[in-house]
């Protein structure tokens, strides 16, 4: 997924502004993830990105889940 700057900043602004709206206290961090995958073929780049980035999703999605237990 290719996004440009102003995407991204118009992304983080809005998170930050959903923080406030929550009534979470100062101001949220941001981290950001940029990964680099090189392979033989675009094709293969791709397919190991799309493993990642589902592997990331699926350990966020459990975080979730573990806290909303927890609560």
């Amino acid at each position: 997924m290719q996004r440009g700057d102003d995407v991204l900043r118009e992304d983080v602004k809005r998170y930050r502004q959903a923080w406030q709206d929550a009534g979470h206290p100062g101001d949220p961090s941001v981290t950001m993830r940029m990964s680099t995958f090189v392979a033989a073929t675009q094709r293969e780049a791709d397919r190991v990105r799309e493993a990642s980035e589902k592997n990331r999703a699926d350990q966020l999605t459990e975080r979730g889940r573990s806290q909303a237990k927890n609560r």
